[in-house]
């Protein structure tokens, strides 16, 4: 606070919060839960992800607990996307689910291997996942990649220009992975936009 004035920062990333607080100690600050994040979208209409088994073994051997702790140092939330806990009763947080869902959020190697063997990739598979230049979770891109392939997994990561890789999406030209940053915005709006075939932000 100056004379006069209010100056503010906006979305400030939790790895530079400490540094400013030492640098600026008279700061008022406040933490909030971000209404968007990383996305790894798998695209439904290739192989293998057209078979469930197969998202489903992805989806469990990403050890999210390891992601919040180690990679946000704890400052993160494992939200039931798209249901922003701001929604309201539109969300359900995901220990308060069923269990064969809550499951589903569990990290377990094992089981993911065993739907891989039962979708006929008992030896894993190589895709490619697509991102561009100016992300800031790329290096998250590359914790899940690590994860993926201790089943056996493998991830060809594509780093793009901006334009080239958005363009991708909107053609509907993306590679079998796409990784995005999607906003959340309202209930509606989060399913329409995330679930509809033909919806620009659906990758999948």
């Amino acid at each position: 606070l100056r004379t006069g004035r209010l100056d503010l920062l906006e979305v400030v990333g939790w790895t530079a919060v400490d540094e400013i607080k030492k640098s600026a100690p008279q700061l008022q600050w406040n933490r909030y839960l971000a209404v968007n994040g990383p996305v790894l979208a798998l695209r439904v209409d290739t192989k293998p992800f057209d078979d469930i088994r197969v998202r489903r073994a992805l989806n469990m051997a990403i050890d999210r607990d390891q992601i919040m702790k180690s990679f946000y140092g704890g400052n993160a939330e494992l939200m039931s996307y798209p249901m922003h806990p701001s929604y309201g009763p539109y969300h359900e947080p995901v220990s308060s689910m069923p269990a064969s869902i809550q499951a589903l959020f569990k990290h377990d190697p094992e089981q993911a291997k065993k739907l891989l063997a039962e979708a006929g990739l008992a030896k894993g598979f190589t895709f490619k996942v697509q991102t561009h230049s100016g992300s800031l979770d790329n290096d998250l891109l590359a914790v899940i990649s690590a994860q993926l392939a201790k089943v056996g997994v493998k991830m060809e990561i594509q780093v793009m220009e901006y334009p080239a890789y958005l363009s991708a999406m909107t053609t509907k030209t993306n590679a079998p992975g796409y990784f995005v940053n999607l906003a959340a915005t309202n209930p509606t709006t989060a399913l329409r936009k995330t679930f509809v075939t033909g919806q620009t932000w659906n990758p999948s």
